[in-house]
Protein backbone atom coordinates (compact mmCIF):
# COMPACT_ATOMS: atom_id res chain seq x y z
CA UNK A 1 0.00 0.00 0.00
CA UNK A 2 2.63 2.13 0.76
CA UNK A 3 4.90 1.63 -2.44
CA UNK A 4 1.49 1.84 -4.53
CA UNK A 5 1.14 6.02 -2.24
CA UNK A 6 4.55 6.71 -3.42
CA UNK A 7 4.20 5.64 -7.24
CA UNK A 8 0.94 7.91 -6.85
CA UNK A 9 3.03 10.92 -5.07
CA UNK A 10 5.82 10.44 -7.73
CA UNK A 11 3.55 10.15 -10.51
CA UNK A 12 1.76 13.24 -9.25
CA UNK A 13 4.66 14.83 -9.04
CA UNK A 14 5.71 14.49 -12.47
CA UNK A 15 2.18 15.85 -14.11
CA UNK A 16 2.73 18.96 -12.32
CA UNK A 17 6.12 19.84 -13.25
CA UNK A 18 5.26 18.28 -17.01
CA UNK A 19 2.68 21.30 -16.68
CA UNK A 20 5.25 23.44 -15.27
CA UNK A 21 7.60 23.39 -18.34
CA UNK A 22 5.03 23.43 -20.84
CA UNK A 23 3.17 26.76 -19.17
CA UNK A 24 7.00 28.10 -19.03
CA UNK A 25 7.51 27.06 -22.56
CA UNK A 26 4.65 28.57 -23.96
CA UNK A 27 5.59 31.66 -22.06
CA UNK A 28 9.13 31.80 -23.65
CA UNK A 29 7.13 31.91 -26.94
CA UNK A 30 4.86 34.82 -26.26
CA UNK A 31 7.80 36.69 -24.99
CA UNK A 32 10.07 36.13 -27.75
CA UNK A 33 7.31 37.72 -29.58
CA UNK A 34 7.55 40.97 -27.83
CA UNK A 35 11.06 40.57 -28.14
CA UNK A 36 10.79 40.33 -32.29
CA UNK A 37 8.51 43.55 -32.05
CA UNK A 38 11.11 45.66 -30.12
CA UNK A 39 13.56 44.78 -32.81
CA UNK A 40 11.53 46.61 -35.22
CA UNK A 41 11.26 49.63 -33.29
CA UNK A 42 13.84 51.02 -35.38
CA UNK A 43 12.17 50.09 -38.25
CA UNK A 44 8.89 52.27 -38.61
CA UNK A 45 7.49 50.97 -41.70
CA UNK A 46 7.57 47.61 -40.35
CA UNK A 47 7.04 48.35 -36.46
CA UNK A 48 3.54 49.67 -36.11
CA UNK A 49 1.96 47.10 -38.59
CA UNK A 50 3.30 44.86 -36.74
CA UNK A 51 2.49 46.15 -33.37
CA UNK A 52 -0.67 46.55 -34.45
CA UNK A 53 -1.44 43.30 -35.79
CA UNK A 54 -0.25 41.49 -32.74
CA UNK A 55 -2.69 43.93 -30.42
CA UNK A 56 -5.52 42.69 -32.43
CA UNK A 57 -4.75 38.96 -32.34
CA UNK A 58 -3.09 38.61 -29.77
CA UNK A 59 -5.55 36.93 -27.17
CA UNK A 60 -3.87 36.53 -23.95
CA UNK A 61 -4.87 40.09 -21.93
CA UNK A 62 -1.49 39.96 -20.48
CA UNK A 63 0.45 39.56 -23.60
CA UNK A 64 -1.62 41.99 -25.35
CA UNK A 65 -1.14 44.48 -22.50
CA UNK A 66 2.64 44.30 -23.32
CA UNK A 67 2.06 44.75 -26.63
CA UNK A 68 0.05 48.51 -26.16
CA UNK A 69 3.53 49.31 -24.08
CA UNK A 70 5.93 48.01 -27.23
CA UNK A 71 2.91 50.59 -28.98
CA UNK A 72 3.13 53.26 -26.71
CA UNK A 73 7.27 53.01 -27.13
CA UNK A 74 6.96 53.57 -30.87
CA UNK A 75 4.01 56.11 -30.49
CA UNK A 76 6.75 57.84 -28.12
CA UNK A 77 9.85 57.67 -30.60
CA UNK A 78 8.13 58.69 -33.69
CA UNK A 79 5.81 61.11 -32.42
CA UNK A 80 2.41 59.86 -33.18
CA UNK A 81 1.18 61.87 -30.38
CA UNK A 82 -2.89 60.88 -31.22
CA UNK A 83 -2.12 57.25 -31.26
CA UNK A 84 -0.30 57.33 -27.88
CA UNK A 85 -3.37 58.14 -26.79
CA UNK A 86 -5.52 55.67 -27.81
CA UNK A 87 -2.97 53.35 -27.12
CA UNK A 88 -2.36 54.80 -23.60
CA UNK A 89 -6.07 53.94 -23.15
CA UNK A 90 -6.42 50.74 -24.31
CA UNK A 91 -3.61 50.00 -21.60
CA UNK A 92 -4.85 47.54 -19.01
CA UNK A 93 -2.40 47.37 -16.37
CA UNK A 94 -4.24 45.13 -13.97
CA UNK A 95 -3.26 42.16 -15.67
CA UNK A 96 0.21 43.16 -16.13
CA UNK A 97 0.44 43.35 -12.30
CA UNK A 98 -1.51 40.13 -11.24
CA UNK A 99 -1.71 39.11 -7.85
CA UNK A 100 1.76 40.73 -6.15
CA UNK A 101 1.14 38.21 -2.81
CA UNK A 102 2.18 35.28 -5.05
CA UNK A 103 6.14 35.48 -5.22
CA UNK A 104 6.06 35.47 -9.15
CA UNK A 105 3.19 37.97 -9.64
CA UNK A 106 2.42 39.45 -12.98
CA UNK A 107 4.65 42.41 -12.28
CA UNK A 108 7.62 40.19 -11.18
CA UNK A 109 6.96 38.95 -14.65
CA UNK A 110 6.13 42.12 -16.93
CA UNK A 111 9.07 44.47 -14.63
CA UNK A 112 10.32 44.76 -18.22
CA UNK A 113 7.14 46.50 -19.05
CA UNK A 114 6.92 49.07 -16.52
CA UNK A 115 10.60 49.94 -16.89
CA UNK A 116 9.34 51.09 -20.59
CA UNK A 117 5.81 53.04 -18.45
CA UNK A 118 8.14 54.08 -15.69
CA UNK A 119 11.66 55.29 -16.93
CA UNK A 120 12.44 55.15 -21.00
CA UNK A 121 9.07 56.58 -22.20
CA UNK A 122 9.26 59.00 -19.61
CA UNK A 123 12.45 59.86 -20.25
CA UNK A 124 11.93 60.13 -24.10
CA UNK A 125 9.00 62.63 -23.23
CA UNK A 126 11.07 64.48 -21.11
CA UNK A 127 13.62 64.58 -24.21
CA UNK A 128 10.63 65.97 -25.94
CA UNK A 129 9.39 68.68 -24.00
CA UNK A 130 6.08 66.93 -24.20
CA UNK A 131 4.83 67.86 -20.90
CA UNK A 132 0.93 66.96 -21.92
CA UNK A 133 2.42 63.14 -22.54
CA UNK A 134 3.74 63.11 -19.86
CA UNK A 135 0.85 64.23 -17.67
CA UNK A 136 -1.15 61.95 -19.48
CA UNK A 137 0.94 59.12 -18.43
CA UNK A 138 1.07 59.95 -14.81
CA UNK A 139 -2.32 60.24 -14.99
CA UNK A 140 -2.38 56.36 -15.70
CA UNK A 141 0.74 55.28 -13.82
CA UNK A 142 -1.02 57.32 -10.41
CA UNK A 143 -3.92 54.33 -10.73
CA UNK A 144 -1.31 51.39 -9.41
CA UNK A 145 1.25 53.86 -7.24
CA UNK A 146 -0.44 51.92 -3.97
CA UNK A 147 -0.18 48.58 -5.28
CA UNK A 148 3.39 49.29 -6.27
CA UNK A 149 4.68 51.67 -3.97
CA UNK A 150 7.42 49.18 -3.01
CA UNK A 151 9.04 48.63 -6.25
CA UNK A 152 12.24 49.89 -6.93
CA UNK A 153 10.63 51.31 -10.33
CA UNK A 154 8.43 53.53 -9.31
CA UNK A 155 10.86 54.91 -6.67
CA UNK A 156 13.62 55.63 -9.23
CA UNK A 157 10.60 57.02 -11.35
CA UNK A 158 9.85 59.69 -8.58
CA UNK A 159 13.33 60.78 -8.34
CA UNK A 160 14.12 61.29 -12.03
CA UNK A 161 10.30 63.48 -11.82
CA UNK A 162 12.59 65.48 -9.35
CA UNK A 163 14.91 65.65 -11.96
CA UNK A 164 13.13 66.77 -15.13
CA UNK A 165 11.07 69.27 -13.05
CA UNK A 166 14.01 70.45 -11.21
CA UNK A 167 12.52 69.86 -7.70
CA UNK A 168 14.32 69.63 -4.41
CA UNK A 169 17.41 67.74 -4.98
CA UNK A 170 16.27 66.94 -8.34
CA UNK A 171 16.56 63.00 -6.96
CA UNK A 172 20.48 63.30 -6.04
CA UNK A 173 20.40 61.71 -2.83
CA UNK A 174 18.13 58.84 -3.99
CA UNK A 175 20.48 58.23 -6.97
CA UNK A 176 23.77 57.98 -4.93
CA UNK A 177 21.93 55.34 -2.59
CA UNK A 178 20.58 53.57 -5.50
CA UNK A 179 24.40 53.30 -6.83
CA UNK A 180 25.82 52.51 -3.39
CA UNK A 181 23.84 49.20 -3.34
CA UNK A 182 20.97 50.48 -0.53
CA UNK A 183 18.20 49.58 -2.40
CA UNK A 184 17.27 46.15 -0.59
CA UNK A 185 13.97 47.57 0.47
CA UNK A 186 12.63 47.36 -2.33
CA UNK A 187 10.99 45.12 -4.89
CA UNK A 188 13.18 44.38 -7.98
CA UNK A 189 14.45 42.34 -10.42
CA UNK A 190 17.91 40.94 -10.23
CA UNK A 191 17.84 40.89 -14.13
CA UNK A 192 17.17 44.18 -14.73
CA UNK A 193 19.12 46.19 -11.90
CA UNK A 194 22.23 46.22 -13.89
CA UNK A 195 20.15 48.50 -16.54
CA UNK A 196 18.72 50.76 -13.49
CA UNK A 197 21.99 51.48 -12.26
CA UNK A 198 23.50 52.17 -15.73
CA UNK A 199 20.37 54.71 -15.66
CA UNK A 200 20.75 55.86 -12.55
CA UNK A 201 24.57 56.74 -13.40
CA UNK A 202 23.50 59.29 -16.49
CA UNK A 203 20.82 60.98 -14.62
CA UNK A 204 23.10 61.17 -11.31
CA UNK A 205 25.56 62.92 -13.75
CA UNK A 206 23.21 65.55 -15.59
CA UNK A 207 22.72 66.62 -11.50
CA UNK A 208 26.45 66.97 -11.47
CA UNK A 209 26.88 68.55 -15.12
CA UNK A 210 24.08 71.33 -13.94
CA UNK A 211 25.79 72.15 -10.69
CA UNK A 212 29.30 72.05 -12.32
CA UNK A 213 30.73 69.21 -9.74
CA UNK A 214 33.36 67.83 -12.20
CA UNK A 215 34.94 65.35 -9.59
CA UNK A 216 31.44 64.15 -9.15
CA UNK A 217 30.73 63.73 -13.21
CA UNK A 218 34.11 62.42 -13.49
CA UNK A 219 33.32 59.87 -11.40
CA UNK A 220 31.13 58.48 -12.98
CA UNK A 221 32.52 58.78 -16.53
CA UNK A 222 34.02 55.28 -16.92
CA UNK A 223 30.60 53.80 -16.37
CA UNK A 224 28.35 56.03 -18.70
CA UNK A 225 31.21 55.19 -21.55
CA UNK A 226 30.89 51.95 -21.24
CA UNK A 227 26.52 52.40 -21.11
CA UNK A 228 26.75 54.23 -24.10
CA UNK A 229 28.37 51.39 -26.47
CA UNK A 230 25.07 50.21 -25.73
CA UNK A 231 21.54 51.78 -27.47
CA UNK A 232 20.15 52.39 -24.88
CA UNK A 233 22.73 54.07 -23.44
CA UNK A 234 23.45 56.02 -26.36
CA UNK A 235 19.90 57.65 -26.17
CA UNK A 236 19.82 58.58 -22.37
CA UNK A 237 22.88 60.09 -22.78
CA UNK A 238 21.26 61.72 -25.67
CA UNK A 239 17.69 62.34 -24.11
CA UNK A 240 19.55 64.00 -21.01
CA UNK A 241 22.10 66.13 -22.62
CA UNK A 242 24.88 64.93 -20.73
CA UNK A 243 28.30 65.25 -22.73
CA UNK A 244 31.08 62.37 -22.22
CA UNK A 245 34.26 63.87 -21.37
CA UNK A 246 35.76 63.82 -25.19
CA UNK A 247 32.76 65.03 -26.69
CA UNK A 248 33.16 67.78 -24.11
CA UNK A 249 36.86 68.56 -24.75
CA UNK A 250 36.51 67.69 -29.14
CA UNK A 251 33.48 70.93 -28.80
CA UNK A 252 35.45 72.95 -27.15
CA UNK A 253 38.23 72.65 -30.16
CA UNK A 254 36.38 72.69 -32.59
CA UNK A 255 35.02 76.31 -30.74
CA UNK A 256 38.51 77.26 -30.05
CA UNK A 257 39.30 76.43 -34.07
CA UNK A 258 36.22 78.58 -35.39
CA UNK A 259 37.62 81.43 -33.19
CA UNK A 260 40.95 81.18 -34.50
CA UNK A 261 39.37 81.02 -38.20
CA UNK A 262 37.41 84.03 -37.31
CA UNK A 263 40.49 85.96 -36.25
CA UNK A 264 42.18 85.27 -39.41
CA UNK A 265 39.58 86.25 -41.52
CA UNK A 266 39.47 89.90 -40.17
Amino acid sequence: MTGTLMTLILFAFMIVMILRVVKLYGRQKKNQKILDLLDLVHEPDKFFPAAETYVATQKDSEFRAKGYVMKLWGDTLYEKDEDFRKDLEALDLSVLIGDLSRKESGYDLNEDSFFYLYMAIPNRLYYRKNSELMNLLEVKMETVSDQLSDTLLLAMHQAAMKLYENKDDCGKEFFRKVLDGDYGGYRYSRNMIGIYKNCITIMLARIYQNEGNQEGFDSLADDMKAFSEKRLGERWLKELDVKLPEESEAKSEEETEEKESDGESK
